[in-house]
């Protein structure tokens, strides 16, 4: 099937895929930095046109036929490992347990989108708006975004073994306004879930004292309670992960405008420097197998690098803030001290249950004979739990689960304790302070995981995804802080390229943070005591259950203690700050940054399908640019 954007056909020859000697055989118009979720979007779309020329540069290696990869639920042998995990670190965050965070990327063909959690979350509309006001542009607006949402995906509507579902749980009534049909990245439902996903969403509604209103929960509009779509394919390669390495590049492998490059590491962007004016992008310097190279483009270096190295990359190539380049010995080229500033992630928390006696998790699989035949399953039919991550989540509105007094002396201390210093900041903060105003905005994200999630090993994510005690099944209640006000950075502490540069997430830096998620925590706790939900629930792990939750300071403590990177980094080389309204880096000609980096502000969820969305809309920004005289 031909599919939108991918007009090659599956191919073995390899062609695309190549050494360094094929690599250096072309020259090329642009040079992506970066195959992984946003790059090799970019490289798809613009080798559409037979005449443009396209390089991609991976640090990673090619895992398309890696089982583990393309196994739905295995991603948590993926994460915290050096085959496929950059491995990065935070610094020690003070305001969160003063511990060393993981911060898990994908360093693999694919990127990110090859080891996360596959599930497929768009924002709110009014994120997105609130987009288009801090970049002063209507282009980033929900209503410019949308057709990128559906040029990038198929949905696999369920088939007739979901006849029993209530739509309300697989929300996805305007699939003709909302969802694409022919995009190269597949989503469905799981096909096989627990009795107790449907009772925590049932529970949810009744604590918050909520309807079931939704009616698609990728409209815009997704506060409620439901399971959510992933991104696994259901018709054409079946049972298996889809992600930008299979959706964008497997199908173009035969693609003669087209190389990509693995195992080949970045190590700064060439700048030319031609009179007064700003310098241009000429190249990439990379090394592969212990020697430097370098590649030409003629029009554009296209940074896809991610949130962690894009902004590395700046730095390395003397864009950035002249203190933090002298200070390892490079000159400013561009000075921008918003260069690596603006980190943003979801902070994650919650609780750890025993399963009742008689309920069955997905901690069952850790059992030889469960194990066996499931996987047999899988591999004959694949479906069952081996092809359906946990998918149960759900929105709420900090409005709706404190009481008014709670809320007008929060938003009271957000403007008190101000950490906003630039107008920018300051603008970023001010809708932030709109949106928990809002009891339709969506706040807070929760999960119902059929399966041990340990947030007191939240700092090490091999620890995290840890197996409980042989036996025992366990279910995971989540709650994850959407619009953090919180600010951390990322920066260069050497000019080696091979050193991963100095991660601070800022986590819980700003008290009003640790406030919301504790009041998250406090709305969670009683939906775990709804009779609907409790039958399913035994003793209580974490927090222990003479653990007290009663007050707000007993919340705070057990949040700052028991967090987790969401993995939804953003923000580095944000919008408005480090790179334009059409992704082009300020001062700088022929250079751009395409990824979940030039996110202004956050988005409600999980931030894989905005990121391939701002990806096909930087191709479309650059194509428009060819175009131009």
């Amino acid at each position: 099937m031909t599919t939108n954007g991918t007009n090659g056909v599956h191919s073995s020859s390899g062609s695309v895929l190549c050494n360094v000697n094929e690599f250096f055989s072309e020259q090329y118009d642009y040079v992506v930095v970066g195959g992984g979720s946003a790059g090799l979007v970019v490289a798809a779309r613009l080798t559409e046109d037979p005449a443009v020329k396209v390089g991609v540069l991976e640090a990673g290696q090619n895992r398309m036929d890696d089982k583990k990869v393309s196994t739905p639920a295995a991603y948590p042998q993926l994460i915290g490992r050096p085959e496929y995990d950059w491995m990065m670190q935070s610094i020690p965050q003070p305001n969160a347990g003063n511990k060393t965070y993981s911060m898990p990327r994908g360093k693999v063909l694919g990127g990110s989108s090859a080891i996360n959690y596959l599930m497929y979350v768009r924002g709110s509309k009014k994120d997105y708006d609130l987009w288009g006001s801090l970049v002063e542009s209507d282009d980033w607006t929900w209503e410019k975004m949308v057709p990128y949402f559906k040029k990038h995906q198929t949905l696999d509507p369920p088939d007739s073994s979901y006849s029993n579902v209530d739509p309300q749980i697989m929300p996805y009534a305007e699939a003709k306004k909302y969802h694409g049909t022919n995009g190269p990245i597949h989503t469905s439902f799981n096909d096989y879930r627990m009795p107790f996903e449907d009772d925590f969403c049932a529970a949810a509604f009744e604590v918050t004292g909520t309807k079931n209103s939704l009616v698609d929960a990728w409209s815009g509009d997704h506060l409620g309670f439901y399971s959510s779509l992933g991104a696994v394919d259901r018709t054409n390669d079946k049972g298996n992960r889809s992600y930008s390495a299979t959706g964008y590049l497997r199908p173009n492998l035969g693609r003669p405008n087209l190389k990509v490059l693995t195992e080949a590491l970045a190590s700064k962007v060439l700048l030319e420097q031609n009179g007064a004016g700003n310098p241009r992008a000429t190249g990439v310097e990379f090394v592969h197998d212990g020697k430097k190279h370098q590649v030409h483009a003629a029009r554009e270096v296209v940074l896809s690098a991610g949130v962690i190295q894009s902004p590395q990359l700046l730095e390395l190539s003397g864009i950035g803030d002249p203190q933090i380049l002298s200070s390892v010995g490079l000159d400013c080229v561009v000075e921008n001290e918003s260069v690596g500033a603006n980190f943003q992630d979801h902070v994650l928390g919650g609780m750890l249950f025993d399963c009742a006696d008689g309920v069955v998790s997905m901690d069952a699989i850790h059992g030889a004979e469960f194990q066996a035949a499931q996987q047999k399953i899988y591999d004959e039919t694949q479906r069952g739990p081996y092809g359906s991550p946990g998918m149960c989540m759900g929105f709420a509105s900090l409005s709706s689960i404190i009481t008014p007094e709670e809320l007008d002396n929060i938003l009271s201390s957000v403007e008190k304790n101000s950490h906003a210093k630039t107008p920018f900041e300051k603008k970023q903060e001010q809708g932030i302070v709109n949106q928990l105003s809002d009891p339709t905005f969506a706040n807070l994200q929760t999960f119902c995981i059929p399966c041990q999630l340990d947030t007191s090993s939240g700092s090490d994510q091999v620890g995290f995804f840890s197996k409980p005690p042989d036996g025992k099944n366990r279910i995971s209640l989540l709650m994850c802080l959407e619009h953090p006000l919180s600010r951390g950075s990322v920066h260069i502490t050497t000019s080696d390229p091979s050193k991963p540069p100095q991660i601070d997430p800022g986590y819980l830096r700003n008290e009003i943070d640790v406030r919301i998620l504790a009041a998250g925590m406090h709305w969670l706790d009683k939906v775990s005591q709804a009779p609907v939900l409790k039958k399913s629930l035994g003793e209580r792990i974490i927090p222990p259950a003479k653990t007290s939750l009663k007050t707000e300071d007993d919340r705070i403590k057990f949040v700052r203690n028991h967090i987790s990177t969401q993995y939804h980094l953003i923000g580095t080389c944000s919008m408005g700050q480090v790179v334009d309204e059409r992704l082009r880096v300020k001062g700088v000609h022929g250079l751009r940054v395409v990824d979940a980096s030039v996110f202004p502000s956050h988005v409600s969820g999980n931030i894989m399908s905005s990121t391939y969305a701002v990806a096909e809309k930087g191709a479309d920004l650059i194509k428009e640019d060819i175009s131009k005289p």
